[in-house]
């Protein structure tokens, strides 16, 4: 058969039907586009709800010496306040390897932390309070340093080991107060810190805005102190009800990364609103901020957690 004859009545291959849905590909790019920004707001209401509670940072410029705290009044003081204070950041910093009560370590390698309740003090400055601080100041063995806490801070921590942990349980290892050759050695206040130092600012800011921001500033500082206070007394005021003592400590843990919740909590509390308070626990108002903990509880075991917080008071 000629080619001619292949040209005229051949049949040629129909192409191949071109696959495309635009309607589709539209869709996909939407919820794309959708779902960064709703990735952006989300990191970023995190971070100024964290920003607001964290510590501060430190300023860049020239490093100075630090001076010493009044070591005798900081020790002195072992009032409530002190104490609560105490217990947050004892749960913050030192939980994770002396234990929630300080008497059950976890197992690590190496040397175990020290048992606040049974163990002794092994630091040259023994369980005093000056000789805490200088553990804490400058570690001891297998534990660091904490420079990041202030003196009171760490006074604070050391109040609430003694008096909640040592004082009770351990009695013959607490020390009201140090040795006599201790007290000699604290240092003056307003001495240098041997080998502490601060950095000061080196910017010096001189428009208005300067005040506002520093309102604003001690504003939020002052709610954040008052929310940490409240979970310090609940927290203290579970005592042995296992049931309670947990969910409460799991606000502890919220208030870590969702201090702004914790405020809203506080707030639905003192105004005896119950239905406000489950709704930004169990995430029923699309907040987004509840943890799987409480999503998980019963409503009598919600309802039970709000009559146990409005003893409080909500403040």
């Amino acid at each position: 058969m000629s080619a001619a004859h292949d040209d005229a009545h051949g049949y040629a291959a129909p192409e191949p039907v071109e696959i495309t849905n635009p309607l589709l590909w539209s869709v996909f790019l939407l919820a794309a586009c959708l779902a960064l920004v709703w990735w952006f707001f989300h990191w970023l209401d995190s971070g100024r709800v964290e920003g607001r509670r964290g510590e501060r940072i430190p300023q860049v410029g020239k490093a100075t010496m630090a001076v010493e705290p009044d070591h005798r009044k900081l020790a002195a003081d072992r009032s409530q306040d002190v104490i609560d204070h105490g217990a947050l950041l004892y749960a913050k910093n030192c939980a994770s390897c002396h234990g929630t009560n300080g008497d059950n370590p976890p197992s690590i390698s190496g040397t175990p932390p020290r048992n606040f309740r049974t163990d002794a003090f092994k630091n040259p400055l023994g369980g005093g309070p000056y000789g805490l601080y200088v553990v804490i100041s400058r570690g001891f063995g297998s534990m660091p340093a904490f420079p990041s806490l202030s003196p009171a801070d760490r006074y604070a921590v050391l109040t609430f080991v003694r008096e909640t942990m040592v004082k009770p349980s351990n009695p013959k290892n607490y020390l009201a107060n140090d040795p006599d050759s201790v007290l000699k050695s604290i240092p003056p206040p307003g001495a240098a810190a041997a080998g502490e130092t601060v950095a000061r600012n080196l910017i010096e800011i001189k428009a208005p805005i300067l005040p506002l921001l520093a309102g604003i500033s001690e504003e939020a500082g002052q709610k954040v102190a008052l929310t940490s206070g409240w979970l310090a007394r609940a927290r203290h005021d579970a005592g042995d009800r296992p049931a309670l003592a947990t969910s409460v400590q799991q606000l502890i843990h919220l208030s870590d990364s969702r201090m702004g919740l914790v405020e809203l909590l506080q707030a639905a509390v003192t105004k005896d609103d119950k239905s406000r308070f489950i709704a930004l626990l169990v995430d029923t108002d699309g907040s987004g901020a509840v943890r799987p903990y409480f999503a998980l509880l019963g409503e009598d075991q919600l309802a039970a957690l709000f009559q146990f917080l409005k003893t409080l008071g909500g403040k």
